[in-house]
């Protein structure tokens, strides 16, 4: 009995000195992902939110984000735009052959942290056919070493497109050539460049200025149907940092071919 009125007593107090300035109120953090949706064969890049880190100190943070790999593909992440953009580029790692998949996605800075809003994209290509949906679950997220007090998991629907009555593309395969726009898009210095292949072939990816010189060599070797992904950072084969410009990137899969533009700036 005496234990019950003592925690009473504590409570009243408590509840006192929070309403009359005696006690701070606890800053709740929440991590959250939206519900979103995107044609198969189309790249999405999927905001991660955070509430008001102000005054909270972070200074890093890590997250497992898991998935259905039949209907989603993680590709990378990245922070133009958002509020941990100071501290540069995010490390992304993908594992689209375990069970659930993984992207995986640290950052670091020496500033800490203000404000709310996206902390940072999480890149996927959707290879599900249409009405598919994956919940884009939260494994693990730390902001410095301590996870937020809510977390809120997204879900990922397929939406109907040109993916409808195609056999191969309903069943989440590459029907055809498909070389995807580079993401982010104008970049500096990464820029991830992604493309889909209906057959196994010879698969040369390369990049070319405007005077239709060849300045990288990104892909040259045999490859297998899929969705495939590299990594450019703006350098020639021979190391050299490119200048700001356009420039263009081809495939070149068995007998077919593909160009597109982008643009770096600096």
């Amino acid at each position: 009995m005496r234990s019950v009125l003592r925690n009473l007593v504590f409570t009243i107090v408590l509840t006192i000195l929070f309403f009359f300035g005696g006690v701070e109120a606890y800053s709740v953090i929440e991590a959250s992902l939206p519900d979103t949706s995107a044609e198969s064969g189309e790249t999405i890049a999927i905001p991660v939110y955070v509430s008001d880190l102000t005054g909270e100190e972070v200074y890093s943070f890590q997250m497992i984000l898991t998935f259905d790999s039949s209907v989603l593909l993680a590709s990378s992440a990245y922070s133009e735009g958002t509020i941990t953009e100071g501290w540069g580029i995010p490390t992304s790692n993908t594992f689209n052959d375990s069970t659930p998949a993984q992207l995986r996605i640290a950052m670091a800075g020496t500033i800490a942290l203000s404000g709310s809003g996206v902390l940072v994209y999480a890149v996927f290509i959707v290879n599900g056919p249409p009405e598919d949906t994956t919940t884009i679950h939260f494994d693990q997220i730390w902001l410095n070493e301590t996870p937020p007090d809510v977390i809120t998991d997204g879900l990922f629907t397929v939406s109907p497109g040109s993916a409808v009555g195609d056999e191969d593309e309903l069943s989440g395969r590459p029907s055809k050539l498909t070389l995807f726009q580079n993401y982010p898009n104008p970049f500096n210095p990464i820029t991830v460049i992604q493309y889909a292949l209906p057959h196994e072939c010879e698969v040369d990816v390369s990049v070319y200025n405007i005077l239709g010189q060849k300045v990288r060599t990104l892909v040259k070797r045999k490859e297998k149907a899929g969705y495939w992904q590299v990594v450019w950072d703006g350098r020639t084969d021979e190391g050299r940092e490119l200048t700001s410009g356009i420039y263009f990137y081809r495939i070149k899969a068995g007998e077919l071919t593909e160009t597109k533009k982008m643009v770096i700036i600096k």
